[in-house]
């Protein structure tokens, strides 16, 4: 299987079980904070990621997105500018692996503390891929999560959890 076959809804089921079961964040979800593709959380970090199959689309990300990626700096040196803004701790982009290395390449310009995961074949998985790092982000900013980042999170699962079983009951 190609690129063509690794579309976003694929990554991102990766990505949620790598970071839940993997890793152990009690809180996964998407299209959550801020539309982030994927956000995981636990008792001390928010992680967002933001999925990007095709060269096109992760070049997208950062022409058309300036400002976006000048915020996480920005709105947490500088609370008063939006007080109520959650500011992830890490960010990552996630491709598949045809695209690991435009995305480091990417990401060490436009912000070095930003990471890249990278979704590929593991014929060991039950799936067929596996979510590795290729870039480890740094940490954006020290602060915990709080209630109420963990609570917009759980809201969102919940969503997601109900859409699933309405199509299951169809």
């Amino acid at each position: 299987m190609g690129t063509q076959f690794l579309n976003s809804k694929l990554i991102k089921t990766e990505l949620m079980k790598h970071y839940r079961f993997d890793l152990g964040y009690p809180y996964v979800a998407t299209e959550c904070i801020k539309y982030s593709d994927v956000n995981a959380c636990n008792d001390k970090v928010l992680v967002e990621i933001e999925v990007k199959c095709s060269l096109q689309d992760l070049k997208a990300e950062f022409k058309t997105a300036g400002n976006k990626h000048n915020k996480h700096f920005v709105v947490y040196c500088n609370p008063s500018v939006r007080p109520y803004a959650i500011i992830p701790n890490y960010y990552y982009i996630a491709v598949p692996e045809e695209l690991k290395q435009h995305a480091v390449d990417i990401v060490k310009q436009i912000n070095t503390n930003y990471g890249v995961l990278v979704c590929k074949k593991y014929r060991c998985s039950p799936s067929g891929y596996t979510i590795v790092c290729a870039k480890k982000a740094r940490k954006l900013h020290g602060k915990t999560p709080d209630n109420r980042t963990k609570s917009i999170i759980a809201k969102r699962i919940t969503s997601e959890l109900i859409t699933l079983r309405q199509k299951y009951l169809r």
